[in-house]
């Protein structure tokens, strides 16, 4: 039954493709939903074609979610873009550097789950940036994941307020993980509102935003928000000040201090009652990746650290509790150095280096242009994402997975138009 649930849904993209190739509000439908959908938890509908339940490490099968079959109508419903696709040097190189650890993975169907979740990212990229060729779709990728936070929003003051959560995560898989999804949007909203005209809906952004960071009581999601925000702020003064930035600058800080009297409480004692045993775990888990490296110079392999770590002694030596022998460290780059080896964390941070690159370049360098507003909250958020990488690994989750390539994508088309009008004034 399952295998043809399977085929009936692959064989449904192409038809209702063909269907809102000519449908424009259908293909904004898609766009706003399809960009919105890493936000909510839609884990009864996916399809698992292979599954390893009692796996814990950050990919456990090989899964086709309903956020890939909308990929898949708008990828075929769009024309094909004209330029060439975006990346190829680093993500390649990414690729073969997961691809070639498998030879070294202990349980290389565990490698080979991460790397399917990986093309299903690329795959991604490849369709936001058709969409983002389209005349009229590029703005709704960015609708749609702020319709993302504002709905988080709703669902974190019911945690919060009517089923009593501490922390909450909305739906995300946990609350460091909405936090980091929400600081990877936070500041596009954030720069638009700066500068545009139209501020309703980047308001509701940013205010949802507040609301969701706040609530998860994440120290490390507090500390990227506040640092995105300002790098937003000073970016967009730099870009071109005015002294609309600086009232709303104050406005903004008001409101904070507004937020933070009326959460006072609840963050400081997060911030001085953390338990020490969950600090404690997360240096434990990191000197457990620098003995993997230390022993295995080529790497164990992709998605194994949760494996090795409670099958090959290393849980046992650093002490952990029989509960955290499945873990995973929580400093995604050591994570990857454990995995990959240094050639495969050089690639890695290749792969995420340029489309931070291209954001900071034409945020720069486009002044008088709204695209380039949007480039520096982009940059603001891939920088956040970067940082707190060292806190969590949740960048490597399935949400994140998504809504990294979603930026990466957006980035390289903006790059690329930015680039083509500065050239055409330069020449005029």
């Amino acid at each position: 039954m399952k295998w043809l649930v399977v085929l009936g849904a692959i064989l449904a993209v192409y038809p209702i493709a063909r269907f809102v190739r000519t449908r424009e509000k259908y293909l904004i439908a898609l766009t706003a939903v399809m960009c919105a959908l890493p936000f909510i938890n839609l884990d009864p509908l996916d399809i698992d074609l292979v599954v390893d339940a009692g796996y814990h490490g950050e990919a456990n099968g090989f899964t086709i979610s309903i956020v890939d079959l909308l990929a898949g109508i708008l990828f075929l419903a769009l024309p094909r873009s004209p330029n060439p696709a975006p990346y190829r040097l680093t993500r390649y190189a990414y690729l073969a550097c997961a691809v070639f650890s498998v030879f070294f993975a202990a349980v290389p169907l565990y490698a080979w789950f991460s790397i399917s979740k990986l093309l299903r990212g690329f795959f991604m990229l490849a369709t936001i940036v058709r969409v983002a060729e389209h005349k009229r779709l590029g703005p709704w990728i960015i609708n749609g994941l702020a319709s993302g936070v504002i709905l988080s929003a709703f669902m974190c003051v019911y945690q919060r307020y009517i089923l009593h959560y501490n922390q909450v995560d909305a739906w995300m898989p946990h609350q460091n993980t909405l936090g980091m999804a929400v600081d990877l949007v936070f500041p596009i909203a954030l720069a638009i509102l700066l500068v545009g005209p139209k501020w309703k809906f980047p308001l509701a952004t940013v205010g949802a935003s507040a609301i969701c960071i706040v609530l998860t009581l994440s120290r490390g999601s507090i500390a990227m928000f506040v640092l995105g925000a300002m790098v937003v702020f000073f970016g967009s003064l730099i870009r071109k000040s005015s002294t609309r930035k600086i009232r709303m600058g104050i406005i903004f800080g008001l409101c904070a201090i507004l937020v933070v009297a009326k959460s006072y409480d609840s963050i400081i004692d997060r911030f001085e009652h953390a338990p020490e045993a969950s600090a404690a775990a997360r240096d434990k888990f990191v000197s457990a990746a620098k003995e993997m490296l230390a022993n295995h110079p080529t790497g164990i392999g992709i998605n194994q650290y949760s494996y090795v770590l409670g099958h090959q002694g290393y849980a046992q030596r650093q002490n952990l509790p029989r509960i955290d022998y499945g873990g995973i460290a929580h400093h995604i780059y050591w994570l990857t150095l454990a995995e990959l080896s240094y050639i495969g964390l050089f690639a890695y941070l290749c792969m995420l280096a340029v489309p931070l690159y291209l954001a900071g370049k034409y945020a720069w360098k486009a002044r008088d242009d709204v695209r380039g507003d949007v480039l520096l909250g982009c940059f603001a958020g891939l920088f956040a994402m970067y940082a707190q990488g060292t806190l969590e690994w949740a960048a490597r989750q399935t949400p994140l997975i998504y809504m990294y390539f979603i930026f990466a994508g957006f980035v390289a088309v903006l790059a690329r138009q930015l680039e083509e009008k500065l050239s055409t004034a330069t020449q005029k």
